[in-house]
């Protein structure tokens, strides 16, 4: 017995549907599935379920979910099948136009992208070459402007030497500026190493290189020693140089100067920090932090061009890992940053060092 609907579904007459004739109602691609299923139905005397598709002649195509069983005698003979099919046709137009708004939604995306990193790399490109050109002509101008301060100095009035010492300086800040940007670019190219560092000792040469340009300063290191990490040595040192550089700078009016380097456990991940006890900051202007040229201080008070922390996250997003800041206004700052998920290296619980 076939009813109305399931002949209209496949095409087929009644007298089609007969013995093993039924299969050909349905979609080419489905018959080898189906007849599987339907033998290992037999044999295990099971049930069977699939969805599937019905093909007429015309090639008009219905998408069902189909149920059936086998029916037995008291010997356990196959006397016979019972199944129902539901039309799900509706459903799987709907689910395929869903899918391909997914894809064509995908794809643009992936094109978006494409453009995107193409345009980003062209900036980078650019600013690179820009800042790496503009070096030579700033030197010139500034070296100049110098020689004209020192070897004419009895020709020129106290404001003649005051433009040209303006020059100089402003020399030096762009100078300072385009080093910066050649900084920034550079963390953001090349292939990421990844080979086994010790942190603590890159501190302490960092550290002890302030120190012999101002060896008037009194400040109390605490470095843990032995900290390992994984990490491309080129770029965990700018990180560690910036970050060591602003302790530094921002604590020059403390009294009593601390800097400290250490690693602690949080929430399964192992958190690097480096806290000192200057000036700090306004956490309310923390989101202008890692963003380029936006600076929390005035330049009178504390140089700098901006640039430094940006290029900090740039180093730490390119290790997988995240970085951010912590501070009070004149009780100093704490910066924490994480290197990814590598698995961690093994931490020696040594005394702290000082210089």
């Amino acid at each position: 017995y076939t009813n109305p609907l399931w002949r209209r579904h496949s095409g087929l007459s009644a007298e089609e549907a007969l013995g093993d004739g039924w299969q050909q109602g349905l979609h080419q691609d489905d018959r080898e599935l189906i007849s599987k299923n339907w033998q290992r139905m037999i044999e295990s005397e099971g049930k069977w379920g699939l969805e599937y598709r019905f093909m007429d002649r015309q090639g008009n195509i219905t998408w069902v979910v189909g149920t059936a069983r086998a029916l037995h005698d008291e010997e356990g003979k196959v006397t016979g099948f019972v199944g129902i099919n539901t039309d799900v046709s509706d459903r799987k137009k709907a689910e395929n136009a869903l899918k391909k708004a997914k894809d064509e939604l995908e794809l643009r995306v992936i094109e978006r992208t494409t453009e995107l990193e193409a345009t980003n790399k062209e900036l980078e490109s650019f600013a690179y070459t820009v800042s790496h050109d503009l070096r030579a002509p700033l030197r010139t101008i500034g070296s100049f402007s110098q020689i004209l301060i020192e070897d004419y100095e009895d020709s020129l009035d106290e404001e003649g030497k005051q433009y040209l010492q303006n020059v100089v300086e402003g020399s030096q800040e762009m100078h300072d500026l385009i080093e910066g940007i050649l900084m920034l670019s550079q963390s953001s190219k090349g292939e990421v190493r990844q080979v086994e560092l010790n942190l603590s000792d890159t501190v302490l040469e960092i550290i002890q290189t302030h120190k012999d340009s101002q060896p008037e300063r009194n400040v109390v290191i605490d470095v843990t020693p032995n900290i390992l990490a994984n990490g491309d040595p080129r770029l965990i040192h700018t990180l560690l140089e910036n970050l060591i550089g602003n302790a530094w700078k921002y604590s020059k009016t403390t009294a009593e100067a601390r800097i400290e380097f250490g690693v602690e456990q949080k929430d399964g991940e192992r958190v690097f920090y480096i806290k000192d006890n200057g000036s700090g900051f306004d956490m309310k202007f923390a989101s202008n932090l890692f963003q380029p040229f936006k600076r929390l201080h005035k330049s009178e008070d504390f140089e700098g061009t901006g640039i430094g922390l940006a290029s900090v996250q740039k180093i730490v997003k390119r290790h997988g890992g995240w970085v951010k800041g912590e501070a009070e206004v004149g009780k100093g700052a704490t910066f924490y940053f994480t290197l990814g998920n590598k698995k961690p290296t093994t931490i020696l619980s040594i005394s702290s060092k000082h210089l």
